[in-house]
């Protein structure tokens, strides 16, 4: 697949974006089964660049992924009271 184009996966995930070569790449929305939800930058099947991930619970992370991991500063906010905050991301660990 190339272009923009939907994906069912397997594991119950579903993709929403761009695909080169049969692979997230570009822009996209990603899905996971348990309503979790990122809406970002993919290279090559990873979370890559900038992007927000939404929690069933309704928190939302925005901030910076390489390789599927966190990196740098986060902005978060969770979803009950609203209160926001900064994180300092390294390697995946804050």
């Amino acid at each position: 697949m190339h272009g923009l184009g939907n994906m069912y996966m397997e594991d119950g995930k579903n993709y929403s974006g761009n695909f080169e070569f049969n692979q997230l790449h570009g822009r996209g929305h990603l899905q996971w089964p348990n309503g979790t939800q990122y809406w970002g930058q993919f290279v090559y099947n990873r979370m890559e660049g900038k992007g927000i991930m939404e929690y069933p619970n309704g928190h939302k992370r925005k901030g910076r992924i390489v390789n599927d991991v966190w990196v740098g500063t986060a902005e978060f906010k969770e979803g009950l009271d609203g209160a926001k905050w900064t994180e300092e991301w390294i390697n995946g660990t804050y």
